[in-house]
């Protein structure tokens, strides 16, 4: 397990861009799941319209978005 975590700390430092992408990718995919899920939740299991089904997906997964540099 130290030696995962000390290759993972010293690829961060070697290819700062390459760990930037795959962190943007990570959080993107996560917000997608996180937008599709809330989406389906609002309109299936709550029976809300189109709009504000996808309102409330958007805002909940922006909400869970890091903030980031």
């Amino acid at each position: 397990m130290k030696s995962l975590l000390r290759r993972i700390f010293d690829a961060r430092r070697s290819r700062p861009i390459a760990v930037k992408m795959i962190t943007f990718a990570m959080v993107g995919l996560g917000n997608t799941v996180i937008d599709l899920s809330i989406f389906t939740l609002g309109y299936s299991a709550l029976e809300l319209p189109l709009v504000p089904s996808n309102v409330l997906a958007w805002l909940v997964a922006v909400s869970c978005s890091p903030l980031r540099d």
